[in-house]
């Protein structure tokens, strides 16, 4: 019992280190945990910030809405 338990771990964490990185297009043996050069995450990481904000403020005004009327 011991063994399938050990041998179901490994085999799934070798699977999952091949699967992500045969997912991302690296070769298979590349650390899948590795940083990677994104570009253009600046710039989406702002406009959802930014989109994320006026989203809280137009819940909030909502909700002061509702309690006043």
């Amino acid at each position: 019992m011991k063994v399938m338990v050990f041998g179901l771990m490994l085999g799934l964490s070798a699977g999952m280190w091949l699967g992500v990185n045969h997912s991302q297009g690296d070769v298979l043996y590349a650390n899948p945990l590795a940083d990677k050069n994104l570009p253009g995450i600046e710039k989406s990481l702002k406009t959802t910030g930014m989109q994320f904000g006026q989203f809280l403020e137009q819940s909030g005004k909502s909700i002061q809405n509702k309690m006043q009327g």
